[in-house]
């Protein structure tokens, strides 16, 4: 049996295959059309990820204030206006939606912590250096410049020692470099803070593989 999609729901699957693999200007161009065909919440949400993925962060933010207002009770998109915001260093803006998300579910710890962090002056000047410098490493590792990621890295994790995606990306970038031994210690960290991530089981596992080899197991 064919299964046939609209053109619009063609055009969001494909543009989601390809933000999930990091594939972001593909994925922003097909969201686009998909917008432009029907702008529902769903097509508004996905551009609006593709943009903050690029770092586009005024125009992601353009985005997630309209769906903000019509649809305050959602968490998710609340949750990634407040991350745009963020690193916009826009604190205030940013405490304004953590607290309207905290008074609809005050039990919700993980706002606290994130509510927490966007009034404490230090630790949100941290995190968003942190960010700004894996994005810098991001962009060596693109360019296949592995050493000067790994320096961006290592500077972010001053920053955020305990940021899964930062421990994990030093561990990736470890591995390029053909230091298993390093590796490995970073990518066991980053699995034991997020132990349900396959990208960091399956990094973790190349690594113990290759290590074997090294020692002829």
């Amino acid at each position: 049996m064919i299964v046939l999609f609209p053109a619009r729901k063609k055009l969001q699957l494909r543009g989601q295959r390809y933000l999930s693999r990091g594939q972001f200007e593909r994925a922003l161009h097909l969201f686009r059309k998909a917008l432009l065909i029907a702008p529902t919440p769903e097509n508004t949400f996905n551009l609006a990820l593709a943009l903050t993925a690029l770092k586009k962060f005024p125009e992601a933010e353009e985005y997630l204030r309209k769906l903000f207002q019509e649809y305050p009770d959602n968490e998710l998109s609340s949750l990634t206006l407040a991350q745009v915001l963020l690193r916009q260093r826009k604190w205030k803006e940013v405490a304004t939606v953590y607290r309207q998300l905290l008074n609809k579910n005050p039990q919700n710890k993980m706002i606290s912590k994130y509510l927490e962090r966007a009034e404490d002056v230090v630790a949100r000047e941290k995190y968003v250096r942190a960010q700004e410098l894996s994005d810098s490493a991001q962009r060596e590792l693109e360019a296949r410049k592995y050493q000067q990621a790994l320096e961006q890295l290592q500077k972010a994790l001053e920053y955020e020692p305990l940021d899964p995606n930062i421990v994990h990306n030093t561990g990736y970038v470890h591995m390029k470099l053909k230091n298993y031994q390093q590796a490995h210690k970073y990518l066991e960290q980053a699995l034991s803070l997020v132990p349900d991530n396959k990208t960091f089981q399956r990094n973790l596992n190349l690594v113990r593989s290759r290590l074997k080899r090294l020692n002829g197991l």
